[in-house]
């Protein structure tokens, strides 16, 4: 099983490698999702790269972010150079972008990121048959899933096991976007999981502030076992924007797990800022997988005052060098450096902190006897052997070859010439030879010697032909897995003339049957509903379709039963995910894409198109970037015109802490599963809504009325209305096909204005 660890900056990457990782994965100047982190130009690639080769560790690049139809030409190429350089995977979001490089380099590898959201087995197969070798699965699913999963494709497949979590399904947060002006979706995210809220009763009471989405680090050091028995191709640590220490315990710790060998889990708790959940792939829920406060660092010592003086006062044992972080009784915080080894239980005072608060935590800031592991772990390298070769005549050049796996490298001398006095000694051959201090990376494992007894030649000739052989070694190890290709170029489709449609359709998109009595559904050619049951007593002359939402694997064999038991009554599915639109296109069935699939440039509309009666647009586009998609995309394109828009789905619900709630069993019947919301430090307030296992935050009402005649004069095909937050839908629609426009200073204002960067 391969340690996968992150690489933010090359300090990052030699830890990692020295403290045993197979693999790291690390992201460029462009698209990837950590745009905030350190990051590698191309020429800091080709240094790392090199180095990671030569230790036989494999290098993954990160082009996982959403790409415009401005950008693709330029992902296109920088995709092309970062093959160029050798890397071992390329890791996509966009799949546009995936459609593009499976078709000029089929031979290419791809890794599907987590952002693209492949939930189920299905989504699996659509990765497989688009020429992607690894799916990196959502932090969404448990070990019972992935087992099914693992039986069911020979994709390869990566699993997070340690870091920091998402609490929406990654590659599904618009909320960052939205209230933060910075996209998830573009590696910009503003964190606002990380954030307070307030949680808002139907009434508008307010029930109290805290971190409500602000999720426990992920740690599964103690259940690597049964990740073991899953048969995983890869675990992956989190972590590109943290410390070069961090990622060296992570993956130390993790290998010596895999190997059966000690682990040191207070090492790990060092590096961490938060508290540890197993996750949803254990099944954690509520405390075990929130916590309410940020910070969650285990304390050192503690502040005490006696005998008239102030003490540290022990916890856990202190190292010469460790810093340490000490609270004043004025509010202040101000570092100690400690110069010798403490043992729990024992206490220390010193001139310098006795302004110190009484009964103050002391935290353990940086670790000295960490770093001291590291640095030494850093001076190691695992050697491979090499036989040298070196023979010769009087008259000849002498030649000295090196072995290496197979490959044989050659250097020549000057001619060797008959000795005046004594000739060069077979000894004195060897210690020269042997001089390979500045080779960490090799040692000799024989060496043979054919030269006459009566023969000479000049040390420094030796000396040239040792460092060239070595040389040639270096050279070969960095070029090997480099490329040559001829550089291509990626035009978009061409932009058609467009003059507009006749008519447009109208999208209705409901909870269910109950929110459709006493209207009137003359004015839409298409229904999606959620929820199927009653859908016999609807009175409907268009389209009905399913609309699931996220299938995660333990429901769809549930949601394709619901499918086929109402499937006289309906034209297709809403895919969300790309497993839906697999077993829809794989069986010809009609469905709409849904807000799920990100849809942002031309190229993922056309990769699309196959059976698709629409296809729904990112609510991240700008007007200028949906004009430049409809004049140059296939298929039928929609936008929604009104309505909530989910700006995170997850998978535990926000208010378990405050119901100390241990699982979703009670979710049906709970009072917090409707009407109550979350609201933000601007007073943006988003709608909580549980079903089926999902919990969502959505939007206020979004309105794009006041553009309908614009949008239809760019050639809009399909435009959606969704009442499914709507207390009184009858009159909602009536003011909706009056053009009523319901944009206000209240509701968040749509990326139609603005866009994202």
């Amino acid at each position: 099983m391969e340690v996968l660890a992150p690489a933010g900056s090359m300090e990052m990457a030699k830890a990692a490698v020295h403290a045993g990782c197979d693999a790291i994965y690390c992201g460029g100047d462009f698209f990837g999702a950590r745009a905030y982190a350190e990051n590698f130009s191309l020429e800091a690639f080709k240094e790392l790269i090199h180095y990671c080769h030569e230790r036989k560790v494999k290098v993954y690049i990160t082009l996982n972010t959403l790409i415009k139809n401005k950008e693709m030409a330029f992902a296109f190429q920088y995709a092309q150079k970062l093959y160029t350089l050798g890397v071992d995977a390329i890791i996509v979001q966009d799949i546009g972008l995936v459609s593009i490089l499976t078709k000029v380099y089929p031979e290419m590898t791809l890794h599907g990121s987590t952002q693209m959201t492949l939930l189920n087995t299905e989504a699996l197969f659509w990765a497989d048959k688009m020429g992607i070798k690894r799916g990196i699965l959502p932090r969404e699913l448990s070990l019972e899933e992935i087992q099914k999963m693992r039986r069911k494709t020979n994709l390869e497949l990566e699993v997070f096991v340690h870091g920091s979590l998402c609490v929406c399904v990654s590659g599904q947060c618009l909320m960052s976007s939205f209230i933060g002006k910075r996209s998830g979706n573009r590696g910009r995210c503003a964190q606002p999981c990380r954030m307070d809220y307030e949680s808002v009763a139907p009434n508008g009471k307010i029930i109290g502030t805290s971190k409500a989405l602000n999720v426990s680090d992920l740690y599964t050091l103690h259940r690597i076992g049964e990740l073991l028995e899953c048969r995983i191709d890869s675990i992956k640590i989190e972590g590109r924007m943290k410390k070069a220490e961090y990622v060296f315990a992570a993956v130390k710790n993790y290998k010596a797990a895999l190997e059966n060998k000690n682990t040191d889990s207070l090492a790990l708790r060092e590096v961490s800022h938060r508290d540890f959940t197993e996750g949803l792939l254990f099944h954690a829920f509520g405390e075990k997988y929130y916590q309410s406060e940020f910070e969650k660092r285990r304390p050192v010592a503690k502040i005490i005052y006696k005998r008239h003086k102030i003490y540290l006062e022990f916890l856990l044992p202190v190292f010469e060098k460790d810093i340490l972080e000490i609270q004043s009784a004025s509010g202040r915080t101000y570092p100690l450096t400690m110069n010798e080894n403490y043992n729990s239980g024992e206490f220390f005072s010193s001139e310098y902190f006795q302004d110190a608060l009484q009964g103050s935590k002391v935290f353990r800031i940086f670790s000295g006897k960490l770093r001291r592991e590291m640095e030494t772990a850093l001076k190691e390298e695992k050697s491979e052997p090499v036989i040298l070769r070196f023979s010769g005549e009087i008259g000849e050049p002498a030649i000295l070859c090196l072995e290496y796996m197979g490959h044989i490298f050659k250097a020549f001398s000057d001619e060797i010439e008959i000795a005046q006095n004594k000739g060069l000694e077979k000894e004195r051959i060897l210690e020269q030879l042997k001089k390979t201090g500045e080779e960490p990376l090799f040692f000799i494992e024989d060496i043979y010697i054919d030269f006459p007894m009566n023969a000479y030649l000049p040390i420094s000739q030796i000396n040239r032909l040792r460092r060239s052989v070595f040389g040639q070694l270096h050279d070969f190890q960095k070029n090997k897995r480099k490329r040559r290709l001829e550089l291509k170029e990626y035009s978009l489709p061409l932009s058609k003339t467009n003059k507009g449609l006749q008519e447009v359709e109208y999208v209705l998109e409901a909870k269910d049957y109950s929110q459709l009595i006493d209207l009137d559904l003359s004015f839409f050619k298409h229904l999606y509903l959620y929820d199927l049951e009653g859908m016999e007593n609807i009175i409907f002359h268009g389209n009905i379709y399913y609309a699931p939402g996220l299938v995660m694997e333990r429901d769809f064999h549930e949601i394709i039963h619901q499918f086929e038991k109402y499937k006289k009554k309906l034209r297709g599915i809403v895919a969300e995910d790309l497993g839906v639109v697999h077993y829809c296109q794989s069986r010809k069935i009609p469905f709409m894409g849904g807000q799920g699939l990100n849809i942002l440039n031309t190229e993922s509309v056309n990769l699309l198109a196959e059976n698709a009666d629409g296809i729904l647009l990112s609510a991240e586009l700008n007007g200028e970037e949906i004009k430049d998609i409809l004049s140059r995309s296939n298929g039928k394109l929609q936008l929604q015109l009104y309505g909530d828009i989910k700006m995170m789905q997850l998978r535990s619900c926000p208010f378990s802490v405050i119901k100390k709630c241990k699982d979703a069993t009670s979710c049906s019947y709970c009072s917090y599963s409707k009407g109550h919301l979350l609201r933000d430090r601007k007073g943006a307030e988003f709608n909580f809504s549980a079903q089926k296992g999902w919990f969502t935050l959505s939007s206020s009402n979004i309105s794009l009325i006041r553009e309908k005649e614009k949008l239809i004069s760019w050639g809009i095909h399909q435009l959606k209305i969704s009442i499914i937050q709507e207390r009184a839908p009858k009159k909602c629609l009536e003011n909706i096909i009056k053009e009523y426009d319901f944009n206000d200073s209240q509701q968040i204002k749509s990326h139609f204005y603005r866009g994202i960067e």
